[in-house]
């Protein structure tokens, strides 16, 4: 009678494992989606396009002074009479009126800046270089993002996953306690054994509310990096193994990160940005030269016609030379706040790229240490498994106690945990190491980064 019940709970033992394995391929995403939804949804990256745009008028309307100017004007003066003056030409005073009183002008004005001391050629440049910022700032937007959804979801990931093992966990010790009792009422357990069984089935269903939660709270973070209000009925597809390679060049990888890298790119645009607008506050001290040109109609109606006592048109062409010769010593100090903070910067993009340097040697050793912990975490997983073979043979044969069985089953627990965690955080260490090198997805800096290749010994997580 008892081997019979053991062999009804060793293939419920593997009903439930099976089970566990099974993946829900209905209403599923892979963080691959998840960073395009991402990059569509998020306000961070919305913000951070309209300001390319927003960089863009900016920098124009500061050119707009140097480019050809049309404006006009239109004025109308009410005097409390019409101005006159008095002449006696030997027959008495005599009144003559020498205007009207209702007077109106309406005048068109025209300049145009022929030289401004090499101010325009440096505002001109200015408008491209604040682009490039805008774009350099919504780059960054975007690879944080791509690292930060990236981040989240191996983390609801493993959530996800810690529910699918303590499910079959609590299952396994439910359906131990049942038997336990079923022994117990035939003598073959005591009441000792069966409370033992009754604790830990107890607290296989804490872990799992605890699992539960801890998905819950994992998905929604997730949720909120995607801009959607909860995705807490999708299933996350497990990815591939990341790819690994023993020959990864770091002085390859650094010198892309060099050219790639926002934050050292957004320092080199300051300082090109500063150095054009040293460019402009030089310009001051050079002389400037416009054409000016303004035709005025005046008159005594509405219509501006009608003025008798003036010259209703008048044309005027002018070339005007500005040039300031003493400003207060204004330009000079501007020219060396300028001059300092380009000093200033360059020592920061210097602090960056060592720093940078640090960071990507760190990252790159943290993630062949990931790589390195997927193999041994799949080796102590084989050594779980075929030891709990060998407990459920030995339980057949009525050789080892339960509780004996549930520490084995424990051990595989953790150890299918710790398997799928180390590839999980592989992935967060690539991203984080993509982050790094600048570029946006983990697939841009595999394919730019050779020789990496998918690593022969690691099997894809379908297969386990």
């Amino acid at each position: 009678m008892r081997k019979f019940t053991h062999k009804l709970f060793l293939v419920s033992v593997l009903l439930v494992f099976a089970g566990a394995s099974a993946a829900d391929d209905f209403n599923t995403l892979d963080y691959h989606q998840a960073v395009d939804i991402a990059l569509k949804n998020n306000e961070l990256v919305r913000a951070a396009e309209k300001m390319v745009g927003a960089a863009r008028a900016e920098a124009k309307a500061q050119y707009a002074p140097f480019l050809p100017q049309l404006s006009t004007s239109y004025s109308y003066t009410r005097l409390d009479k019409a101005p006159s003056t008095t002449f006696d030409f030997g027959d008495g005073p005599e009144s003559i009126n020498l205007g009207t009183a209702d007077n109106y002008e309406w005048s068109f004005n025209f300049v145009f800046p022929i030289y401004a001391g090499g101010a325009k050629s440096a505002a001109k440049k200015m408008i491209g270089i604040n682009e490039e910022i805008a774009g350099n700032n919504l780059d960054i937007a975007r690879r944080g993002i791509s690292y930060g959804v990236t981040n989240t979801f191996m983390n609801a990931l493993s959530a996800q996953h810690a529910v699918d093992v303590m499910k079959a966990s609590h299952e396994l010790t439910s359906q131990a306690y049942e038997e336990a009792v079923k022994w117990q009422e035939e003598g073959y357990f005591s009441g000792s054994e069966v409370l033992q069984m009754e604790v830990a089935m107890g607290r296989a269903e804490m872990q799992l509310n605890k699992a539960i939660d801890k998905e819950y709270s994992a998905k929604q973070s997730l949720a909120q990096l995607l801009g959607m209000e909860s995705i807490s009925s999708l299933q996350l597809d497990e990815p591939e193994s990341a790819p690994a390679s023993d020959e990864i060049d770091l002085l390859k990888i650094l010198e892309i990160a060099k050219s790639k890298n926002s934050d050292i790119h957004g320092l080199e645009l300051q300082i090109q940005m500063l150095k054009k607008r040293l460019e402009l506050v030089k310009s001051g001290k050079r002389p400037s030269l416009n054409f000016v040109s303004n035709y005025t109609n005046q008159g005594d109606s509405p219509d501006v016609s009608g003025n008798g006592f003036n010259d209703p048109n008048t044309f005027t062409a002018t070339l005007q030379l500005n040039w300031s010769i003493y400003d207060s010593k204004k330009i000079s100090n501007e020219k060396k706040q300028l001059e300092d903070s380009i000093s200033a910067l360059e020592f920061q993009k210097k602090d960056a790229i060592e720093k940078l340097e640090i960071d990507l040697e760190s990252s790159l050793n943290d993630y062949l240490r990931s790589m390195k912990n997927i193999k041994i975490s799949k080796r102590n997983l084989e050594s779980a498994e075929e030891n709990f073979r060998i407990l459920t043979e030995r339980y057949r044969e009525g050789l080892e106690k339960s509780l004996n069985l549930l520490d084995g089953e424990a051990m595989l627990t953790s150890a299918r945990l710790d398997y799928k965690n180390s590839i999980f955080d592989s992935h967060t260490q690539l991203a984080k190491l993509a982050m790094l090198t600048g570029f946006e997805t983990t697939v841009e800096f595999i394919n730019s980064t050779i020789p990496f290749q998918l690593n022969p010994g690691i099997e894809p997580d379908n297969q386990r």
